[in-house]
C-alpha cells in the first residue's frame, strides 16, 4: 500500500469529509472536522444523531441548538458536503469569526490558546480521536480557542437566556380627584413611599408605549424572537414595595424604574448600574416635619414623650427615615403607616401632634400649617440595569432607553443624566435601621435611639473655650453655604451654618464630608433662635474643630 495515501486517510468517520475519505485531502478539510467538533459540543448529539440533508449531504444541526444566526452561518460553511462551497482555508474562516465577533460588540479573538483549562479538557474528548491532521489545523486556525470564545459568548438580547426584557416599574397611580394634601408624591389611599416626583403621578397606561417602542426596536434589530415584559407594581401600601424591592434583590428586573430614593438604594446596594434620573423636573426631594399654625410646638427641643407623630411606611424616605433620622435621640408616640392625605389630614384634625411629609408645593403653600423642620437633601431615584445583563445588552437597552422619543421618556418620568450618589444617604438608612432593630414599633411611646440612656447623639458640654461639643448627622448643600444637624444633650437640636468662605479658608475643613457624622467643637458661637430653630453661625476659621 501507499504509505502516504494512508496519511492522508487516518481519522474518525463523521469528522471526515467525503474527500479526504477517498483519499484526496484539500486544505479546508480540516476546517470540516473542526466545525463538526464543534456543533457535537453545541448539541449535545453525536454525529450519527444527526440527519443529512438527501439532496446536499449537508449536515441539518441547527435545530438542535440555540445559538445566533452568525454563527450557524460560519460552522455551516465550514461543514459543507462539497469542499468547494466551504471557506476556501483558515485565514478566511478566521475573517468571518472575527467579523461575527465585531458585530457582537466583542474585543478581538485573542492570536494564542488561552482556553481555560476546563473548556480545553471538554472539548478534548472531541479532539483527540480525529487525528494529527485537525491537531495542525485547529492551530493554525486559532487552537479551537476563539471559535469557543464566541461560543461561550450570549448572544446580542439573551436576557437572561430567555430573550426576555423584564421591565420593572413601581407606579404611583395619579388621584381621581384633586388632592389638597400637601404630599407630591401619593394617590389615594396608596401609603407614602417617598417618591417626591415632582407632583405628577403616573397614569395607568404610561408605560405602555414604552415597553411598545422597546418591544418594535428590539425586534427590527434582534429578530421577532426577542420579547419584553412589563412588570407593573402600584405603590398601594408597604407590602408592594417590599416586593418591589424583593423583586430588586434577586434580579428579576432587568430595567427596573425604582421610582422611589428606597428602591433606587436597594437597587445600587445590589450592583445594578444607573441607565437614567427620575423626575426630570427636580433637583433634589426633602423631608419635613410640620404641624397645626397654632401648635404650641415651636421646635424640635418641644417634641417630647407624649407628643405624638404622625409616619409613613417604614419603606418610606420622606415619611419615615429622614424623620426618624433627625429625630435622633427622642421618644415619642407613632402613628405608622400612613400615607400623605391621613398625615396630613391628622395633624390638621389634631389628632397627631406633628406630621412628616415630602416637601411639596401643596405643603408650601398651606396657611393653616407651619414647617417645623426640614431635613437635608434626599435624593431622588434612578432607572436601573440588572448586573446580570451582558455588557452588550445593558449597552443596547441604555441606548434604546435615552434614544426614545421625548414624550415616551415624559409620560414615563425619566431623562438622561448623571449617577446619583447614594453614598450619603445609605449612612442615613443604615443609622435609621439600627434604630428600626432595637425598637418596638408597635408599642408607645417608641425610642428613636438604642440604649438606655436618651441618645448616642453626642453629649452637649461646655468646654474651657466656652464652646460646645456635639455631633453633626447630616447636611444640607447650598450654593454658599452648608446647613449641618448638629446634636447635643438632652435631644437639644441646633443648625450648624458654615458659609463656604469660610470653609474655603479654613484648612481643617476641606470639604462638608469631613464635618459629617463626626464629634465637633465649636467655640465662640453663641445659639440664636430664628423661626423656632436654634442656629448656630460660624463667621470666622477655627471655630469649628473635629474632636477625635
Amino acid at each position: 500500500s501507499n504509505p502516504a495515501l494512508a496519511a492522508t486517510i487516518v481519522g474518525t468517520y463523521g469528522y471526515m469529509p467525503t474527500e479526504q475519505a477517498y483519499g484526496h485531502p484539500k486544505l479546508n478539510s480540516d476546517l470540516y472536522a473542526l466545525g463538526m467538533i464543534c456543533i457535537q459540543a453545541i448539541t449535545g448529539l453525536m454525529l450519527t444523531e444527526l440527519q443529512l440533508d438527501n439532496q446536499t449531504g449537508d449536515l441539518q444541526w441547527t435545530e438542535f441548538a440555540s445559538v445566533s444566526a452568525g454563527l450557524a452561518t460560519i460552522l455551516t460553511t465550514m461543514t459543507r458536503n462539497q469542499s468547494q462551497d466551504r471557506y476556501p482555508n483558515a485565514t478566511d474562516a478566521l475573517q468571518a469569526l472575527n467579523e461575527l465577533k465585531a458585530q457582537l460588540r466583542l474585543s478581538p479573538a485573542p492570536t494564542s490558546s488561552t482556553t481555560p483549562a476546563s473548556k480545553s479538557q471538554g472539548l478534548r474528548k472531541y479532539i483527540l480521536p480525529v487525528g494529527g491532521g485537525l491537531i495542525a489545523a485547529a492551530g493554525v486556525i486559532f487552537s479551537g480557542t476563539q471559535l469557543l470564545g464566541v461560543l461561550s459568548q450570549k448572544p446580542l438580547g439573551d436576557f437572561g437566556g430567555d430573550r426576555i426584557l423584564d421591565i420593572g416599574v413601581v407606579r404611583f397611580l395619579k388621584p381621581a380627584a384633586t388632592d389638597n394634601s400637601g404630599g407630591d408624591s401619593k394617590s389615594a389611599g396608596a401609603a407614602h413611599s417617598g417618591a417626591g416626583q415632582g407632583g405628577k403621578r403616573h397614569t395607568a397606561a404610561a408605560y405602555d408605549d414604552l415597553s411598545t417602542y422597546f418591544t418594535t426596536k428590539l425586534q427590527e434589530r434582534l429578530g421577532k424572537n426577542v420579547t419584553v415584559k412589563l412588570h407593573l407594581i402600584d405603590a398601594a401600601n408597604d407590602q408592594a414595595l417590599e416586593r418591589a424591592k424583593q423583586e430588586i434583590k434577586a434580579q428579576k428586573w432587568e430595567l427596573a424604574f425604582t421610582a422611589t430614593p428606597m428602591l433606587s438604594a436597594t437597587a445600587v446596594a445590589n450592583q445594578y448600574h444607573f441607565a437614567a434620573r427620575m423626575a426630570p423636573d427636580r433637583t433634589q426631594s426633602e423631608s419635613v416635619l410640620f404641624v397645626r399654625k397654632d401648635s404650641p410646638i415651636k421646635s424640635l427641643d418641644d417634641l417630647t414623650a407624649n407628643k405624638a407623630i404622625a409616619l409613613a411606611n417604614f419603606n418610606s424616605a420622606q415619611g419615615f427615615y429622614m424623620p426618624v433620622y433627625d429625630l435622633f435621640g427622642k421618644t415619642l408616640q407613632v402613628d405608622m403607616n400612613n400615607n400623605y392625605r391621613e398625615i396630613v389630614a391628622k395633624v390638621r384634625a389634631g389628632q397627631v401632634d406633628v406630621g412628616a411629609s415630602s416637601y411639596g408645593s401643596t405643603l408650601k403653600e398651606a396657611t393653616d400649617l407651619r414647617i417645623l423642620h426640614v431635613s437635608r437633601a434626599i435624593p431622588l431615584a434612578g432607572v436601573y440595569l440588572a448586573p446580570a445583563l451582558t455588557d452588550q445588552d445593558q449597552k443596547l437597552v441604555s441606548e434604546l432607553l435615552l434614544a426614545a422619543p421625548p414624550s415616551i421618556q415624559t409620560n414615563a418620568r425619566y431623562t438622561a443624566g448623571n449617577p446619583i450618589d447614594y453614598s450619603e444617604f445609605l449612612k442615613v438608612v443604615k443609622r435609621v435601621e439600627e434604630i428600626t432593630s432595637c425598637s418596638n414599633w408597635q408599642v408607645n411611646p417608641v425610642k428613636f435611639y438604642c440604649g438606655n440612656g436618651s441618645s448616642n447623639a453626642g453629649k452637649l458640654v461646655t468646654s474651657p473655650e466656652n464652646g460646645i461639643v456635639g455631633t453633626t448627622s447630616g447636611y444640607s448643600a447650598y450654593d454658599n453655604r452648608i446647613e449641618f444637624t448638629f446634636q447635643g444633650a438632652k435631644g437639644k437640636t441646633y443648625q450648624l451654618i458654615l458659609p463656604r468662605t469660610v470653609m474655603d479658608r479654613d484648612p481643617n475643613l476641606d470639604s462638608p464630608t469631613a464635618l459629617n457624622f463626626k464629634k465637633v467643637a465649636i467655640k465662640d458661637i453663641q445659639p440664636v433662635e430664628v423661626n423656632g430653630v436654634l442656629e448656630l453661625r460660624v463667621t470666622a476659621p477655627g471655630q469649628v474643630k473635629v474632636v477625635n
